[in-house]
This record gives structure tokens, C-alpha cells and sequence, in this order.
């Protein structure tokens, strides 16, 4: 029987209609909060259709309002909660509630590349989408 795995969940500070710089000081200010507070996370790359941004991966189920208020004080629409089965949960900060996505898998580089969402560990070299 295989172990559970974590929730974990995925945000960024970043937005696409702010500039280059405006969105680095603002993933900045997260990477900084999230130390701040002792909130495990891993810097990650979301890639969204061809635009690709600095997120986080948090990891515990017992950081999700942490999540939640940081999504909203940096003006996301969403985050991604993935379960212990690693089923993806898009989770709308906007009051649209939330939205089963599929299983999050992981994906090779040749196959990303015709995915319109994935992230990227580039710690790993790792890919994951949801399937």
C-alpha cells in the first residue's frame, strides 16, 4: 500500500497585466512572506497557454487560509489545491466556488509542450499538468 502524499497547493504573486519588474518585487514580497511565517514552500515555474510565471508550492492542508489570504491580498483570481490522491481543485478566490480539474500527473517535457497549463520544478527538471 503505497504512503499518502501531502496537500499542497500552487500561487503565485504574479499578474499578467503588471510589468516584468512589478511582478518580480511582488514574487519577491511572497517568497519573503512565506519565510516570514515558517510556510513550506518550493519556488516553481506555472506555465498558462505560452506565459510562464514564478509560483510557489506550499505543502500541508493546514496552511490553506495562509494560502487563500495571500491569493487574495496579491489579486489572484485562484490557486491550485491538490489533494493526497492528487486530484487538482482550482479554488476561486472571486466567490465562483471551486472546480475539479482532473489528476495532476506528471508530464514530459516533449508532452508539455502541447499542454496549455503545467508547472515546472526546475530544481528537478520535473513537469506536472493536470491529466
Amino acid at each position: 500500500m503505497r504512503e499518502k502524499l501531502r496537500v499542497v497547493f500552487i500561487l503565485s504573486a504574479e499578474r499578467r497585466e503588471h510589468s516584468k519588474e512589478e511582478n518580480q518585487e511582488a514574487t519577491a514580497e511572497l517568497r519573503q512572506t512565506l519565510v516570514v511565517a515558517n510556510i513550506p514552500h518550493k519556488s516553481v515555474v506555472g506555465v498558462y497557454q505560452t506565459h510562464a510565471e514564478h509560483s510557489f508550492l506550499v505543502v500541508g492542508e493546514d496552511y490553506e487560509p495562509d494560502v487563500y489570504a495571500l491569493g487574495c491580498a496579491y489579486g489572484q483570481e485562484s490557486y491550485l489545491r491538490l489533494d493526497e490522491d492528487r486530484r487538482a481543485v482550482e479554488v476561486s478566490l472571486r466567490n465562483d466556488g471551486e472546480r475539479e480539474l482532473g489528476q495532476w500527473s506528471e508530464v514530459s517535457e516533449h508532452d508539455s509542450k502541447g499542454l496549455t497549463v503545467h508547472t515546472y520544478d526546475p530544481s528537478t527538471g520535473r513537469r506536472w499538468s493536470v491529466l
